[in-house]
């Protein structure tokens, strides 16, 4: 393929995703799929065969003859086959740039980014899980991860999810040094093109969660003419905010199952099939709104299929202001 027919291919590729984008993830899906099924039938096949011929060869001395010659070849083909399941994509190298370093860069990439009529980002809101006990060895590297913020001084706002207390000084440092606010059980009220925000972070907790959301609700009673967001690492306990304490809840927690049918367009993940909680997504009880993201990672098993990750930008609309919208 040429360069002139690659470019092609990319830009037919890229209209067919803007025309038709749920179809396009479907399309991506089943050959994503077709892909994984080729490779897996092409192994059941090696090793089935293997396991026939060595059981042929119990009863026949000809075939052990003949297996003595070509059983090497099935298992270079086995190894071959096992190999290319395995990818493995080495760690980018470079050297990573603040804004306090080159403030023109910054500037300019700012510029680019409204000619390109690319969203404006008013807040980050971080909602916990910053890393594990597997990945705390070296404290540097979250504060490395997290630095593209530190330009986004005072309007990113951060709560804890229940990894982050397996090092919670490593995580607390990590967001404070990049001028991330940490809210842990606490509220905060902020001033938007559309009005006031309340924003507040709650804690991870493993019990008595419908006492403890309670308890900071009536701590942090709603701000009169304000909307009102919580930031909520684990959306089982949605069910346990009080009703009407939340116009959004944000949260996260549960990586959207990794695995599921949702890049063919289908809402169904394997988590589904065993807890009944929020997965990934937009849910709603009453007048009160959930939204689940399904974060950048994984954990348990190092495996994404079907269940891309994501990293959310929402607009927000607010009834109180005549349905304008809150910056993202």
């Amino acid at each position: 393929m040429t360069q002139e027919q690659f470019e092609a291919l990319v830009k037919r590729l890229e209209q067919e995703a803007a025309a038709h984008p749920a179809r396009y993830r479907r399309k991506l899906g089943a050959l994503a799929l077709l892909g994984y099924g080729y490779i897996g039938g092409t192994l059941v096949l090696l090793i089935g065969g293997a396991t026939l011929i060595g059981w042929l060869a119990t009863v026949s001395a000809a075939i052990l003859l003949l297996l003595k010659k070509i059983g090497w070849a099935l298992l270079v083909l086995i190894y071959a086959v096992l190999r290319a399941m395995w990818v493995k994509l080495p760690v980018p190298q470079g050297r990573l740039l603040a804004s306090r370093e080159f403030p023109q860069l910054f500037v300019l990439i700012d510029e680019i980014r409204l000619k390109v009529g690319a969203p404006s980002v008013d807040r980050v809101l971080l909602t916990g899980d910053f890393l594990t006990m597997e990945s705390q060895a070296d404290p540097g590297l979250l504060e490395q991860a997290l630095s593209p913020l530190k330009h986004l001084q005072g309007r990113v706002f951060a709560c804890l999810g229940n990894h982050d207390h397996e090092a919670l000084l490593t995580v607390r440092r990590a967001l404070s040094n990049n001028g991330v606010r940490l809210l842990v059980d606490e509220a905060v009220s902020l001033d938007t093109a559309a009005g006031r925000v309340q924003l507040v972070g709650m804690d991870f907790v493993w019990r008595e969660r419908k006492e403890h959301l309670a308890r900071v609700c009536q701590a942090h009673p709603r701000e009169a003419g304000a909307l009102r967001i919580v930031l909520l690492h684990d959306p089982g306990a949605f069910v346990h905010l009080p009703e009407g304490e939340a116009d959004l809840v944000l949260s996260g927690h549960t990586h959207g199952g990794q695995v599921g049918l949702v890049s063919l367009g289908l809402p169904y993940t394997m988590m589904r099939a065993f807890v009944k909680m929020p997965d990934h997504g937009l849910w709603a009880r009453g007048t009160d709104r959930l939204y689940v993201h399904r974060g950048t990672g994984h954990y348990g098993f190092p495996l994404r299929l079907g269940v891309p990750s994501e990293e959310s930008v929402l607009t927000v609309h607010s009834p109180a202001h005549h349905g304008a919208p809150l910056p993202s």
